[in-house]
């Protein structure tokens, strides 16, 4: 009788130490799982870079722009926008990481304009250890606003549309910091289409910036679908202004733009 008991006693020892260590195996498991999931992405990353210069014209006057994304680490970007004329330039620069292969986190933000002779700088820093975004612009005192939700640049705001139409997404709606204030860009996607661009024929979404309150404002925008909806047509109206650009060159990943073949 005492053996029987000794025995069982060493044999529900042995199920609670297997129990056990199946319980620390599954919670392992599931820890690499969800590390796997978060972690910030590197050579796997669905954004590709891209070099694209484009036909412009503001006002009617001539211009050219270019953009530019490029890895500069091993999951940090950088977008570069440059927009020329005879008489001034409009750079933008902005710095992000992308996470979860889709989730865009900016770093920072920088703007120069010098237009006519007037020259205007801006400036966002996103501290997110503190989670706090610094803002600056030229010949003013520097804001803090706290960061209580997902927030971008105007820069950022526009690529994570592109990673968000890539996964299939239906809502487009962005919190944006702009001129030290924060605001939600909207986007609504109109229709598909072949698009005829100076380069020929090519896949494109066509897609409207919503504008609830300012209805003299119209900004509409191709994206190519055959290469990673990068920006290949944009049309810009707003009061006395008006903006047009249109790809003339590009390539995605090293690989050079080309139309469809309609035959």
């Amino acid at each position: 009788m005492t053996l029987s008991i000794k025995l069982l006693q060493e044999n529900n020892t042995l199920m609670i130490t297997i129990g056990t260590k199946i319980k620390l195996l599954i919670f392992l498991t599931i820890s690499l799982l969800l590390d796997s999931l978060f972690a910030e992405v590197s050579q796997s990353s669905t954004l590709k870079e891209y070099e694209i210069e484009y036909e412009a014209k503001f006002n009617g006057l001539d211009v050219t722009a270019s953009y530019e994304l490029s890895r500069i680490n091993e999951n940090v970007y950088q977008e570069k926008t440059s927009i020329k004329h005879l008489l001034g330039e409009i750079n933008e620069k902005a710095e992000f990481s992308v996470f979860r292969e889709s989730q865009i986190k900016p770093h920072s933000y920088i703007m120069k304009r010098a237009l006519f002779g007037s020259k205007r700088q801006e400036s966002i820093d996103f501290l997110w250890d503190q989670n706090i975004l610094v803002y600056n612009k030229r010949n003013n005192p520097k804001k803090t606003l706290p960061i209580t939700t997902d927030i971008y640049d105007p820069t950022t705001a526009k690529i994570q549309l592109r990673l968000d139409l890539k996964k299939g997404k239906n809502d487009f709606s962005y919190n944006v910091m702009s001129k030290g204030k924060t605001k939600t860009y909207e986007y609504k996607i109109l229709e598909s289409e072949v698009l005829m661009t100076p380069m020929g024929p090519l896949n494109a979404i066509k897609v409207q910036r919503m504008q609830k309150e300012k209805k003299n404002r119209d900004t509409i925008f191709w994206l190519a679908r055959d290469w990673d909806y990068v920006l290949i047509k944009l049309s810009h109206r707003e009061k006395n202004e008006t903006y047009t650009l249109e790809i003339m060159s590009g390539s995605v990943s090293d690989e050079i733009i080309t139309p469809i073949n309609n035959s």
